[in-house]
This record gives structure tokens, sequence and C-alpha cells, in this order.
């Protein structure tokens, strides 16, 4: 058994480190980092047009897929999603067994079908927002009415500001 001063010693420091049982426990602030500010983003691509093709890849920088929305029809299209070596791949195809709806999607104020396949790379780094289309391309500025048609086409973004 302990002394009685070593016992006191004991009491002393198990008072000194419990709070008080009719205390009420303290709030913590709750500490939220500031979520990063949005990349600064190219402007080429907000001012509505309309663009058709039988296939297109768009490739960007990210965030990319942050400006993208594909329409999801699992009867008819079939999605893959997968990292490779350039970066984050999403491709939509439509299936053979399919209905003869296009791919759907839109990048920012584009809006874009697709007879075969659309295809989505975000990269890693620093590189410019691009857009080609195959096949039976046509494009459309709404702002103007210039259009543009052909067996290809290529969009580039002007840099971001």
């Amino acid at each position: 058994m302990p002394s009685r001063p070593a016992l006191s010693f004991l009491l002393l420091c198990a008072a000194c480190g419990a709070p008080p049982r009719d205390a009420e426990p303290r709030e913590t602030a709750e500490v939220r980092p500031e979520p990063p500010a949005p990349a600064p983003w190219t402007e080429t691509f907000m001012a509505p047009a309309t663009l058709v093709a039988e296939e297109v890849r768009i490739e960007g920088p990210p965030g990319l897929i942050e400006h993208v929305a594909v329409a999801q029809d699992p009867d008819n299209i079939s999605y893959v999603s997968r990292a490779v070596p350039q970066g984050l791949l999403q491709e939509w195809t439509v299936k053979p067994s399919g209905s003869d709806e296009p791919i759907r999607g839109r990048l920012d104020a584009l809006d874009i079908a697709v007879t075969r396949r659309l295809v989505v790379l975000e990269r890693p780094g620093p590189v410019p927002l691009v857009v080609e289309a195959r096949g039976e391309v046509w494009w459309r500025r709404e702002s103007d009415g210039r259009e543009q048609r052909g067996p290809s086409l290529r969009l580039v973004g002007d840099r971001p500001r």
C-alpha cells in the first residue's frame, strides 16, 4: 500500500488531469481548409456552338472533366474510364446494336453530337484544350452563324486568363 503522501500526490495528479464532472465539453472550432481556387480556364468554348461528327476527341489540362458533361444511355452507349500514362481517359462508344441516337455531350457551351465515339482525356500538366473531330464534321457558332463542314476539324482553346 502506498504511503499517505504518495497517495495524496496520486489523487492530486488525477484531479488535475481530469475535467470536473459537471463541466460541459468545450466546443472545438472546426478548421476547414479553403477550397482551392479554380484553375484559369479558356473562354474559347463559352460561346454557344454546335459540333456534329462521327468521332470527337477532347484533350485538356486538369479540370477538363469538370467542364464536360455526357448523357449516359447504357442500352445504346458503352462507357469506359481508366487511367492511362497520358492521364484519365473516358470513352463513350455507340453500341453496334444500339439505336441511331448519337452520343450527346457538352464542353462548356459547345453542344456535341457524336455518331460513333467520344473520347475525353484529362492530362496531368499544363496542356492546351484541343477538340478534334473527324468524319462528316459540321460546326456552327450561334453568335454569328459562322459554320464549317469537312472531313475533320481541330479547335484549340485560347490560353486561360
